[in-house]
């Protein structure tokens, strides 16, 4: 094994269920002997459709749930010494190396007061007071939140909410944190404000896992999983993912919204079938096909 990974899982088997499926007959697997490595210092976002295993693979991944089958280890910075998740010795320390954000924020509050809740998974850690405090001003100073640390958390929007969810993991020093649909319940603003937080902790050298259903927030990791049925369809760069139309197909997904709109409009502009993954890259491609029919100037030309 190797510390370039931060979690290595086997050959994950999770069903929620001895029981068959009424309809099949048989017993289902959520997630049915999947492996999968995070590499330490990246952003891998999962995706699937809805019932394809993605939130029950994260709650494996992070220590939460146990895999009926296979296995989920996790590398501490410095350690050759895996930590089992199916260890319970090991809860302790995968906790600390390991974080995960949830769906709902209201779900995830403990304190009424903004710096006390960010403050309390320190404290059961045992951490020293002086510590806690610097923990508890770095994290709100990540997530924009210093201004409002003596505010009450029940009249924060649902994007402070969850970054105010995010700064009580970011106060436990992970090395890993892993978002499960965490801007699903959000409004656009709100989901804008995390995956600014998701990005900055990328470049701090964060590890980031995120399972989404948008896919405009997928298109921004380093790497893309596509969970389908409770196994690893597709995985690879996002212009490797997305430009495979056939497997999103396959599988319900759509890619993301700026290279739909490219592709309706391939065909007037005559730029071919290009896969961008993101609005710069549409713009790019829109703006140098307008410049080989002559209908937008070169830079510096002054004839137009």
């Amino acid at each position: 094994m190797s510390n370039k990974n931060i979690i290595e899982a086997k050959n994950l088997i999770f069903t929620y269920s001895d029981e068959p499926d009424a309809l099949s007959g048989k017993i289902t697997a959520a997630v049915n002997d999947i492996s999968i490595d995070i590499e330490r210092g990246s952003f891998t976002a999962i995706i699937g459709h809805n019932g394809s295993g993605k939130s029950t693979l994260a709650k494996l991944l992070s220590g939460v749930f146990i895999p009926g089958e296979g296995s989920v280890q996790v590398y501490r910075k410095g350690c050759d010494t895996p930590l089992d998740c199916s260890n319970e010795d090991h809860n302790f320390d995968i906790r600390k190396t390991v974080g995960m954000v949830f769906q709902n924020p209201d779900n995830q509050l403990v304190a009424t007061i903004v710096e006390d809740d960010v403050a309390f998974a320190p404290e059961n850690l045992g951490i020293e007071p002086s510590e806690i405090r610097k923990r508890v001003d770095a994290a709100l100073e990540t997530v924009g939140l210093t201004a409002f640390a003596g505010h009450d958390t029940h009249k924060l929007s649902g994007g402070q909410k969850q970054r105010v969810a995010i700064a009580g993991i970011l106060a436990m020093n992970p090395e890993c944190i892993i978002f499960d649909e965490s801007t699903a319940m959000l409004d656009p603003q709100g989901r804008r404000d995390i995956m600014d937080t998701i990005l900055s902790l990328r470049e701090k050298g964060v590890t980031v896992v995120l399972i989404t259903h948008y896919m405009n927030e997928a298109a921004m990791a380093d790497k893309v999983v596509v969970v389908h049925e409770g196994k690893v369809a597709f995985s690879g760069t996002p212009k490797e993912v997305f430009g495979n139309k056939k497997m999103l197909s396959d599988c319900s997904l759509e890619p993301p919204q700026c290279a739909i709109l490219l592709e309706k409009l391939s065909d007037l502009l005559g730029c071919g079938n290009p896969c961008a993954i993101n609005t710069q890259e549409a713009v790019s491609v829109i703006e140098k096909a307008l410049k080989e029919h002559g209908i937008m100037p070169e830079k510096g030309d002054n004839n137009a």
